[in-house]
């Protein structure tokens, strides 16, 4: 029997339906012609038809998403001479959802009455998205090579369940990078990249990025990273319109609600990233330190109350949001068969450098592996642990603190190692952990409550692969 997933205290007695479960069947293909020694084409398609349920902890007696997805992808490479390649990638996505949400409805004294109330009945949400990249990379055998390009996107969605009217979206984006070769410096590599976004429905914007390395000995390296970057905001950021009211009051019925901003502008944001790293024996190590600095920041569960009713939406907040922090990484060679990784990462994230940690950044998360990899057998296990400090959650609840730990082990059978078995478990000792708040209302009284999504419980995976 699956584990529900919230707390026994965040589920109200009129969610009858309390199991949360998916059935997900992928068909795939791959095929790849080299057409000569200069020339290959390749294409990948990829088809996915499932149903996903999305319970809640109340009200809910039956909430699925149906969904069909398919990605078809084309590429050609083309090495013209020994100074010039041409690279070429086409790709179409679809994605079509029929959503259906049934609620339970409750008596004057909140509870279960035996009827039920359909906010959502096979409604249609997806989008359609497809591009093409084109680029060229050129080398005359001198101290530098170039990376001219142009990348098209074109993408189009709508929503029934959200209300979000059709819409549509085209971004040509050219770009262009210097990378320095080894006849400029023999321990040093930089290369500087810039790209021009020119969307349709937003302002045009800018983005560049210079990046370097110098290599002191195999021991000790030096590099280094600045330039700057932008996020548009998303669709329900926008345009999310959950308020229902059906008696046309002016009032959300059915307690919480989502209105989204579509005044909102893209945040922009400066980077600057410094590292050092190299090899020493059997350890190879780097340390990073980052930082960066974002305007327009978009602050999403801003309160919002209409009458007696609690809600949210989403601004761009005018303070700057600060990052720092660091980043060490690890590996040991303990022997030919056993080796071991660690990651540590610290951020700092605040609005103008100070004050609570920013919602759903962990200030401090740890990962460690170990790996066996036999040398006389085809066989192996890992061993690892994500250790995730504390969280500031949505709508001020924290979270996090907790330790996952997963296991696998995998043999390869056959003359060629052509079949492989894969044996994982997932969150060995069972940690109950929470991956996201949400907003619920209670049965009796109407009034809204934060509820934990759980993450998932101890689950034993296994898989088969056979090559061709």
């Amino acid at each position: 029997m699956p584990r529900v997933p919230w707390r026994s205290a965040d589920i109200q007695p009129s969610a009858t339906d309390r199991e949360r479960g998916y059935d997900v069947n992928t068909l795939g293909l791959k095929y790849a012609w080299n057409i000569n020694e200069r020339s290959r084409l390749s294409l990948q398609y990829l088809f996915t038809d499932n149903e996903v349920d999305f319970a809640r902890p109340f009200l809910n007696r039956h909430t699925v998403n149906a969904r069909e997805k398919d990605i078809l992808t084309l590429k050609y490479d083309l090495t013209l001479n020994d100074n010039v390649d041409l690279f070429v990638k086409a790709y179409q996505h679809n994605w079509d959802t029929r959503y259906t949400r049934i609620y339970n409805t409750l008596n004057a004294s909140g509870q279960v009455d035996g009827g039920t109330r359909t906010l959502n009945n096979k409604d249609f949400w997806g989008y359609e998205d497809y591009g093409v990249n084109a680029m060229t990379k050129l080398n005359f055998g001198g101290s530098f090579e170039y990376v001219l390009g142009i990348d098209h996107q074109s993408f189009s969605g709508e929503d029934d369940v959200y209300r979000i009217g059709s819409t549509k979206e085209h971004v040509t984006a050219p770009f262009f990078q210097i990378r320095s070769t080894a006849e400029l410096l023999e321990n040093t590599t930089f290369a500087l990249g810039v790209r021009n976004n020119q969307a349709s429905n937003m302002d045009d914007s800018t983005v560049w990025n210079l990046t370097g390395k110098h290599a002191f000995s195999e021991s000790l390296y030096f590099q280094g990273n600045v330039g700057t970057s932008f996020r548009l905001p998303d669709a329900e950021a926008l345009f999310v319109n959950e308020y229902y009211d059906e008696d046309s009051d002016g009032v959300p019925d059915g307690g919480f609600f989502t209105i989204g901003n579509p005044n909102l502008e893209p945040e922009k944001s400066e980077n600057i990233n410094l590292a050092i790293g190299g090899t020493l024996g059997t350890v190879t190590y780097e340390l990073t330190y980052f930082s960066r600095d974002i305007t327009n920041y978009i602050d999403s569960y801003v309160p919002l109350v209409i009458g007696s009713v609690e809600g949210e939406s989403f601004i761009n907040t005018d303070d700057e949001v600060n990052m720092d922090g660091y980043e060490l990484l690890a590996t040991i060679a303990l022997n030919a068969q056993w080796s071991t990784n660690l990651s540590h990462t610290r951020t700092e994230a605040q609005f103008n450098g100070s004050g609570p940690q920013l919602t759903s950044i962990p200030k401090s998360e740890t990962k460690l592996r170990l790996d066996y990899r036999s040398t006389a057998r085809p066989l192996g296990f890992s061993l690892s642990s994500d250790f995730v400090g504390d969280i500031n959650g949505r709508r001020g609840v924290k979270r996090g603190d907790y330790v996952v730990t997963d296991l696998s082990a995998f043999y390869n059978a056959g003359r060629e190692g052509e079949h492989q078995f894969v044996l994982r478990l997932e969150n060995v000792f069972d940690e109950v952990y929470a991956t996201r708040i949400d907003r619920g209302t209670v049965d009796v009284t109407g009034a809204g409550y934060n509820f934990a999504n759980l993450g998932m419980e101890r689950t034993l995976h296994l898989a088969y692969t056979y090559r061709f």
